[in-house]
Protein backbone atom coordinates (compact mmCIF):
# COMPACT_ATOMS: atom_id res chain seq x y z
CA UNK A 1 0.00 0.00 0.00
CA UNK A 2 2.82 2.23 0.78
CA UNK A 3 4.17 1.71 -2.12
CA UNK A 4 1.32 2.26 -4.22
CA UNK A 5 1.09 5.73 -2.38
CA UNK A 6 4.55 6.33 -3.41
CA UNK A 7 3.93 5.70 -7.09
CA UNK A 8 0.59 7.68 -7.08
CA UNK A 9 2.48 10.15 -5.80
CA UNK A 10 5.31 10.27 -8.09
CA UNK A 11 2.65 9.96 -10.91
CA UNK A 12 1.01 13.52 -9.66
CA UNK A 13 4.46 15.01 -9.00
CA UNK A 14 5.14 14.43 -12.89
CA UNK A 15 2.47 15.83 -13.81
CA UNK A 16 2.61 19.10 -11.98
CA UNK A 17 6.48 19.11 -12.99
CA UNK A 18 5.57 20.21 -16.50
CA UNK A 19 3.38 23.04 -15.48
CA UNK A 20 5.68 24.65 -13.13
CA UNK A 21 8.38 24.35 -15.01
CA UNK A 22 6.25 26.41 -17.28
CA UNK A 23 5.51 29.23 -15.41
CA UNK A 24 8.81 29.40 -14.14
CA UNK A 25 10.18 30.14 -17.84
CA UNK A 26 7.69 32.62 -18.54
CA UNK A 27 8.23 34.36 -15.36
CA UNK A 28 11.74 34.38 -16.13
CA UNK A 29 11.79 36.05 -19.37
CA UNK A 30 9.39 38.44 -18.50
CA UNK A 31 11.56 40.02 -15.72
CA UNK A 32 10.76 42.75 -13.66
CA UNK A 33 6.95 44.05 -14.15
CA UNK A 34 6.89 47.76 -15.32
CA UNK A 35 5.31 50.06 -13.73
CA UNK A 36 2.49 51.78 -16.14
CA UNK A 37 3.93 55.14 -15.67
CA UNK A 38 7.43 53.61 -17.38
CA UNK A 39 5.11 52.34 -19.86
CA UNK A 40 3.62 55.09 -20.94
CA UNK A 41 6.85 57.18 -20.72
CA UNK A 42 8.54 54.42 -23.12
CA UNK A 43 5.83 54.50 -25.40
CA UNK A 44 6.52 58.60 -25.67
CA UNK A 45 9.87 58.23 -26.36
CA UNK A 46 8.69 55.59 -29.23
CA UNK A 47 6.53 58.09 -30.62
CA UNK A 48 9.10 61.07 -30.30
CA UNK A 49 11.71 59.07 -32.24
CA UNK A 50 9.36 57.86 -34.85
CA UNK A 51 7.44 61.00 -35.23
CA UNK A 52 7.40 62.42 -39.05
CA UNK A 53 6.24 65.74 -38.44
CA UNK A 54 7.34 68.68 -36.53
CA UNK A 55 3.91 69.03 -34.32
CA UNK A 56 4.02 65.50 -33.79
CA UNK A 57 7.86 65.47 -32.25
CA UNK A 58 6.94 68.63 -30.17
CA UNK A 59 3.80 66.95 -28.98
CA UNK A 60 5.41 63.70 -27.74
CA UNK A 61 8.54 64.91 -26.96
CA UNK A 62 6.64 66.95 -24.40
CA UNK A 63 4.58 63.95 -22.73
CA UNK A 64 7.51 62.11 -22.63
CA UNK A 65 9.37 64.92 -20.98
CA UNK A 66 6.45 65.38 -18.42
CA UNK A 67 7.60 61.92 -16.93
CA UNK A 68 11.43 62.00 -17.42
CA UNK A 69 11.95 62.49 -13.64
CA UNK A 70 15.65 62.61 -12.40
CA UNK A 71 15.83 58.64 -12.23
CA UNK A 72 15.68 57.92 -15.68
CA UNK A 73 19.23 59.96 -16.58
CA UNK A 74 20.63 62.86 -18.44
CA UNK A 75 21.48 61.45 -21.88
CA UNK A 76 17.50 60.37 -22.85
CA UNK A 77 16.45 64.10 -21.29
CA UNK A 78 19.02 65.64 -23.50
CA UNK A 79 17.94 63.63 -26.20
CA UNK A 80 14.23 64.44 -26.03
CA UNK A 81 15.28 67.61 -25.73
CA UNK A 82 17.40 67.69 -28.95
CA UNK A 83 14.12 66.58 -30.47
CA UNK A 84 11.81 69.16 -29.24
CA UNK A 85 14.12 71.65 -30.37
CA UNK A 86 14.44 70.34 -33.99
CA UNK A 87 10.54 70.26 -34.32
CA UNK A 88 10.42 74.42 -33.07
CA UNK A 89 13.25 74.47 -35.89
CA UNK A 90 10.66 72.79 -38.45
CA UNK A 91 8.07 75.36 -37.23
CA UNK A 92 10.66 78.14 -37.32
CA UNK A 93 9.89 78.70 -34.00
CA UNK A 94 13.89 78.97 -32.94
CA UNK A 95 14.20 80.67 -30.05
CA UNK A 96 12.45 78.11 -28.29
CA UNK A 97 14.65 75.69 -30.48
CA UNK A 98 17.57 77.82 -28.69
CA UNK A 99 16.36 77.17 -25.46
CA UNK A 100 16.17 73.44 -25.54
CA UNK A 101 19.28 73.12 -27.05
CA UNK A 102 21.08 75.20 -24.63
CA UNK A 103 19.66 72.51 -21.48
CA UNK A 104 20.25 69.35 -23.98
CA UNK A 105 24.02 70.40 -24.37
CA UNK A 106 24.16 70.98 -20.27
CA UNK A 107 22.73 67.87 -19.80
CA UNK A 108 24.85 66.10 -22.52
CA UNK A 109 28.00 68.00 -23.18
CA UNK A 110 30.31 65.64 -24.77
CA UNK A 111 27.41 64.56 -27.47
CA UNK A 112 29.10 66.35 -30.70
CA UNK A 113 26.17 66.32 -32.84
CA UNK A 114 23.83 68.57 -30.31
CA UNK A 115 26.94 71.13 -31.14
CA UNK A 116 26.61 70.56 -34.73
CA UNK A 117 22.69 70.95 -34.15
CA UNK A 118 23.34 74.14 -32.40
CA UNK A 119 25.52 75.24 -35.18
CA UNK A 120 22.58 74.83 -37.71
CA UNK A 121 20.47 76.68 -35.77
CA UNK A 122 22.68 79.75 -35.34
CA UNK A 123 22.78 79.91 -39.40
CA UNK A 124 19.46 79.61 -39.39
CA UNK A 125 19.01 82.96 -37.12
CA UNK A 126 21.54 84.76 -39.35
CA UNK A 127 24.37 84.32 -37.36
CA UNK A 128 27.09 82.94 -39.52
CA UNK A 129 29.84 83.39 -37.52
CA UNK A 130 28.51 81.86 -34.22
CA UNK A 131 27.40 78.77 -36.84
CA UNK A 132 30.44 78.43 -37.74
CA UNK A 133 32.52 77.96 -34.71
CA UNK A 134 29.68 76.35 -32.84
CA UNK A 135 30.03 73.47 -35.91
CA UNK A 136 33.82 73.91 -35.96
CA UNK A 137 34.00 73.14 -32.60
CA UNK A 138 31.54 69.82 -33.35
CA UNK A 139 33.80 68.29 -35.64
CA UNK A 140 37.20 68.94 -33.67
CA UNK A 141 35.02 66.32 -31.15
CA UNK A 142 34.15 64.07 -33.87
CA UNK A 143 35.24 64.92 -37.53
CA UNK A 144 33.46 61.73 -38.78
CA UNK A 145 30.03 63.09 -37.79
CA UNK A 146 28.20 63.53 -41.57
CA UNK A 147 25.56 65.98 -39.76
CA UNK A 148 27.93 68.44 -39.24
CA UNK A 149 29.76 68.65 -42.38
CA UNK A 150 26.46 69.12 -43.93
CA UNK A 151 25.79 71.77 -41.73
CA UNK A 152 29.13 73.51 -42.31
CA UNK A 153 28.63 73.33 -46.16
CA UNK A 154 25.15 74.97 -45.76
CA UNK A 155 26.26 77.59 -43.37
CA UNK A 156 29.23 78.51 -45.86
CA UNK A 157 26.80 78.51 -49.06
CA UNK A 158 24.14 81.21 -47.03
CA UNK A 159 27.78 83.28 -47.08
CA UNK A 160 28.24 83.05 -50.74
CA UNK A 161 31.29 80.98 -50.15
CA UNK A 162 30.30 78.76 -53.16
CA UNK A 163 33.79 76.93 -52.96
CA UNK A 164 33.65 75.60 -49.36
CA UNK A 165 29.76 74.48 -49.42
CA UNK A 166 30.63 72.21 -52.61
CA UNK A 167 33.56 70.96 -50.43
CA UNK A 168 31.74 69.81 -46.97
CA UNK A 169 28.86 68.12 -48.91
CA UNK A 170 31.43 65.99 -51.07
CA UNK A 171 32.57 65.27 -48.16
CA UNK A 172 29.42 64.67 -46.17
CA UNK A 173 28.73 61.65 -49.60
CA UNK A 174 32.14 60.42 -48.59
CA UNK A 175 31.14 59.53 -45.28
CA UNK A 176 27.49 58.32 -45.67
CA UNK A 177 26.93 57.98 -49.52
CA UNK A 178 23.23 57.44 -49.39
CA UNK A 179 22.76 60.87 -47.57
CA UNK A 180 20.33 61.85 -49.94
CA UNK A 181 19.89 65.54 -48.27
CA UNK A 182 23.75 65.57 -49.00
CA UNK A 183 22.70 65.44 -52.66
CA UNK A 184 19.23 67.97 -52.52
CA UNK A 185 21.59 70.58 -51.09
CA UNK A 186 24.86 69.89 -53.54
CA UNK A 187 22.14 70.13 -56.12
CA UNK A 188 20.68 73.50 -55.41
CA UNK A 189 24.13 75.06 -55.00
CA UNK A 190 24.93 73.68 -58.22
CA UNK A 191 22.23 74.95 -60.20
CA UNK A 192 22.84 78.59 -58.07
CA UNK A 193 26.50 77.90 -59.96
CA UNK A 194 24.69 77.46 -63.53
CA UNK A 195 25.93 74.10 -63.67
CA UNK A 196 22.09 72.59 -64.26
CA UNK A 197 23.23 69.29 -66.06
CA UNK A 198 25.21 68.34 -63.00
CA UNK A 199 22.39 69.76 -60.78
CA UNK A 200 19.92 67.46 -62.42
CA UNK A 201 22.02 64.20 -61.54
CA UNK A 202 22.09 65.28 -58.25
CA UNK A 203 18.35 65.28 -57.96
CA UNK A 204 18.31 62.12 -60.01
CA UNK A 205 20.51 60.26 -57.59
CA UNK A 206 17.85 61.76 -54.68
CA UNK A 207 15.17 60.21 -56.23
CA UNK A 208 17.02 56.89 -56.59
CA UNK A 209 17.52 56.34 -52.92
CA UNK A 210 14.26 58.89 -51.86
CA UNK A 211 11.80 57.79 -55.07
CA UNK A 212 9.02 59.93 -53.05
CA UNK A 213 11.31 63.15 -52.03
CA UNK A 214 9.11 66.10 -52.59
CA UNK A 215 12.00 68.90 -52.58
CA UNK A 216 14.09 66.74 -54.95
CA UNK A 217 10.97 66.83 -57.62
CA UNK A 218 10.10 70.73 -56.85
CA UNK A 219 13.72 71.65 -56.98
CA UNK A 220 14.22 69.36 -60.06
CA UNK A 221 11.15 70.71 -61.76
CA UNK A 222 12.57 74.48 -61.51
CA UNK A 223 15.49 73.32 -63.63
CA UNK A 224 13.21 71.46 -66.67
CA UNK A 225 10.96 75.18 -66.17
CA UNK A 226 14.45 77.38 -66.97
CA UNK A 227 15.27 75.05 -69.55
CA UNK A 228 12.09 75.23 -71.31
CA UNK A 229 10.88 71.77 -70.40
CA UNK A 230 7.39 72.93 -68.74
CA UNK A 231 5.72 69.99 -69.27
CA UNK A 232 8.17 67.69 -67.15
CA UNK A 233 8.35 70.74 -64.80
CA UNK A 234 4.54 69.88 -64.15
CA UNK A 235 4.53 66.42 -63.80
CA UNK A 236 7.36 66.80 -61.11
CA UNK A 237 5.19 68.95 -59.38
CA UNK A 238 2.83 67.04 -59.78
CA UNK A 239 4.46 64.39 -58.00
CA UNK A 240 5.73 66.36 -55.50
CA UNK A 241 2.02 67.71 -54.11
CA UNK A 242 0.72 64.24 -54.13
CA UNK A 243 3.76 63.00 -51.84
CA UNK A 244 3.22 65.94 -49.91
CA UNK A 245 -0.13 66.66 -49.62
CA UNK A 246 -0.79 70.76 -49.06
CA UNK A 247 1.96 71.52 -50.40
CA UNK A 248 1.70 75.34 -51.33
CA UNK A 249 5.22 75.89 -52.77
CA UNK A 250 4.45 73.49 -55.51
CA UNK A 251 0.73 73.66 -55.79
CA UNK A 252 1.75 77.54 -56.47
CA UNK A 253 4.66 76.93 -58.69
CA UNK A 254 2.53 74.12 -61.42
CA UNK A 255 -0.38 76.70 -61.48
CA UNK A 256 1.95 79.30 -62.38
CA UNK A 257 3.19 76.79 -64.90
CA UNK A 258 -0.43 76.15 -66.08
CA UNK A 259 -0.77 79.68 -66.44
CA UNK A 260 2.27 79.95 -68.81
CA UNK A 261 0.56 77.31 -71.01
CA UNK A 262 -3.08 78.92 -70.72
CA UNK A 263 -4.30 76.03 -69.12
CA UNK A 264 -6.11 78.10 -66.81
CA UNK A 265 -8.88 76.44 -65.14
CA UNK A 266 -5.94 74.48 -63.99
CA UNK A 267 -4.22 76.87 -62.64
CA UNK A 268 -7.55 78.24 -60.90
CA UNK A 269 -7.96 75.20 -59.61
CA UNK A 270 -4.79 74.83 -57.82
CA UNK A 271 -4.55 77.96 -56.78
CA UNK A 272 -8.23 77.92 -55.08
CA UNK A 273 -7.40 74.70 -53.44
CA UNK A 274 -4.12 76.89 -52.00
CA UNK A 275 -6.46 79.33 -50.92
CA UNK A 276 -9.19 77.26 -48.83
CA UNK A 277 -5.91 76.11 -46.83
CA UNK A 278 -4.52 79.27 -46.42
CA UNK A 279 -7.05 82.66 -46.91
CA UNK A 280 -4.13 84.78 -46.61
CA UNK A 281 -1.53 83.22 -49.39
CA UNK A 282 -1.32 87.31 -51.70
CA UNK A 283 0.34 85.66 -54.12
CA UNK A 284 -2.07 83.25 -54.92
CA UNK A 285 -4.61 85.56 -54.84
CA UNK A 286 -2.76 87.69 -56.85
CA UNK A 287 -1.95 84.88 -59.40
CA UNK A 288 -5.87 83.75 -59.63
CA UNK A 289 -6.85 87.51 -60.09
CA UNK A 290 -4.81 87.11 -63.69
CA UNK A 291 -5.90 84.17 -63.98
CA UNK A 292 -9.85 84.53 -63.93
CA UNK A 293 -9.12 87.99 -66.02
CA UNK A 294 -7.34 85.18 -68.90
CA UNK A 295 -10.59 83.50 -68.80
CA UNK A 296 -12.91 85.94 -69.30
CA UNK A 297 -14.26 86.28 -65.71
CA UNK A 298 -13.34 89.76 -64.86
CA UNK A 299 -16.01 90.45 -62.40
CA UNK A 300 -14.85 87.26 -60.27
CA UNK A 301 -11.19 88.93 -60.68
CA UNK A 302 -11.99 91.81 -59.14
CA UNK A 303 -12.99 90.23 -55.96
CA UNK A 304 -9.38 89.06 -55.94
CA UNK A 305 -7.76 92.33 -56.62
CA UNK A 306 -10.46 94.37 -54.25
CA UNK A 307 -8.87 91.35 -51.27
CA UNK A 308 -5.38 92.70 -52.12
CA UNK A 309 -5.45 96.51 -52.87
CA UNK A 310 -5.30 97.41 -49.38
CA UNK A 311 -2.62 95.95 -48.82
CA UNK A 312 0.72 97.89 -48.79
CA UNK A 313 2.92 95.37 -51.09
CA UNK A 314 0.11 95.07 -53.55
CA UNK A 315 -1.47 98.15 -54.24
CA UNK A 316 0.03 98.92 -57.67
CA UNK A 317 -0.38 95.80 -59.33
CA UNK A 318 -3.84 94.73 -58.00
CA UNK A 319 -4.83 98.38 -58.99
CA UNK A 320 -3.69 97.44 -62.32
CA UNK A 321 -5.83 94.16 -62.21
CA UNK A 322 -8.68 96.57 -61.03
CA UNK A 323 -8.01 98.63 -64.07
CA UNK A 324 -8.37 95.40 -66.36
CA UNK A 325 -11.10 93.91 -64.80
CA UNK A 326 -12.88 96.99 -64.83
CA UNK A 327 -12.25 97.88 -68.65
CA UNK A 328 -13.04 94.50 -69.39
CA UNK A 329 -16.49 94.65 -67.95
CA UNK A 330 -17.21 98.08 -69.89
CA UNK A 331 -16.21 100.77 -66.97
CA UNK A 332 -13.98 102.86 -69.13
CA UNK A 333 -13.75 105.48 -65.88
CA UNK A 334 -12.87 102.91 -63.24
CA UNK A 335 -10.56 101.18 -65.29
CA UNK A 336 -8.78 104.78 -65.60
CA UNK A 337 -9.11 105.71 -62.12
CA UNK A 338 -7.52 102.16 -60.56
CA UNK A 339 -4.56 102.97 -63.30
CA UNK A 340 -4.04 106.07 -62.29
CA UNK A 341 -3.76 104.75 -58.56
CA UNK A 342 -1.32 102.10 -59.70
CA UNK A 343 0.77 104.61 -61.22
CA UNK A 344 0.94 106.96 -58.39
CA UNK A 345 2.15 103.87 -56.21
CA UNK A 346 4.66 102.69 -58.49
CA UNK A 347 5.52 105.18 -61.71
CA UNK A 348 7.17 102.43 -63.99
CA UNK A 349 3.64 100.77 -64.85
CA UNK A 350 3.40 104.34 -66.56
CA UNK A 351 5.89 102.90 -69.52
CA UNK A 352 4.30 101.90 -73.13
CA UNK A 353 1.80 98.85 -72.57
CA UNK A 354 4.27 96.59 -74.50
CA UNK A 355 7.02 97.20 -72.69
CA UNK A 356 5.27 96.49 -69.39
CA UNK A 357 3.75 93.19 -70.96
CA UNK A 358 7.04 91.82 -72.00
CA UNK A 359 8.75 92.49 -68.67
CA UNK A 360 9.07 88.87 -67.25
CA UNK A 361 8.99 89.89 -63.51
CA UNK A 362 4.97 91.08 -64.21
CA UNK A 363 4.52 88.01 -66.51
CA UNK A 364 0.78 88.77 -64.86
CA UNK A 365 0.66 91.44 -67.75
CA UNK A 366 1.57 89.35 -70.78
CA UNK A 367 -1.65 88.65 -72.15
CA UNK A 368 -3.10 92.40 -71.48
CA UNK A 369 -0.99 94.50 -74.21
CA UNK A 370 -3.66 96.12 -76.26
CA UNK A 371 -6.20 96.96 -73.26
CA UNK A 372 -2.91 98.47 -71.08
CA UNK A 373 -2.61 100.41 -74.36
CA UNK A 374 -5.96 101.16 -74.19
CA UNK A 375 -6.26 102.02 -70.79
CA UNK A 376 -3.07 104.28 -70.92
CA UNK A 377 -4.64 106.56 -73.89
CA UNK A 378 -7.93 106.97 -71.58
CA UNK A 379 -5.68 108.57 -68.64
CA UNK A 380 -3.86 110.35 -71.26
CA UNK A 381 -6.43 111.90 -72.99
CA UNK A 382 -7.93 113.47 -69.03
CA UNK A 383 -11.61 112.34 -70.33
CA UNK A 384 -12.86 114.69 -67.29
CA UNK A 385 -12.70 111.63 -64.70
CA UNK A 386 -12.58 112.84 -61.29
CA UNK A 387 -11.00 110.24 -59.18
CA UNK A 388 -12.67 111.58 -56.16
CA UNK A 389 -16.11 111.01 -57.65
CA UNK A 390 -14.67 107.92 -59.20
CA UNK A 391 -13.70 106.34 -55.79
CA UNK A 392 -17.22 107.37 -54.75
CA UNK A 393 -18.74 104.94 -56.89
CA UNK A 394 -16.50 102.20 -56.56
CA UNK A 395 -17.13 102.64 -53.40
CA UNK A 396 -21.26 102.83 -53.91
CA UNK A 397 -20.75 99.81 -56.01
CA UNK A 398 -19.35 97.75 -53.63
CA UNK A 399 -21.89 98.65 -51.01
Amino acid sequence: MLLAFAMGKTKKIRAVFPAFVVAAAFLCACGPSVSPEDQEFNQYVNMTREADSPDARIRYSTLALDLCTAKRGNKIRSELLASRAMGYQQKDQLRQALEDLDVAIHLDPNNAELYSNRGKLFSDMGDYAKAQAEIEYALKMDSKIPHAHLNLGLNCERQKNFECAYSQYAETMKLKPDFAQAYVLRGKLLAQMGDNAAALADFGDVLKLQPKSSEAHYERALLYAQSGYVNEAINDLTVSIQNERGDEKARFMRAYYYFRLKRYAESKDDLTAILKLNTDNKKARMLRGYVLLCDGNPRAARFDFENLVDTADNISLASLGLALAYYKEGFPDYAVFNYRRAVRVAPYFAQPAKKLAADTKYFYLANFASELAAIQSAARADSGVNPDEVGRKVRISKE
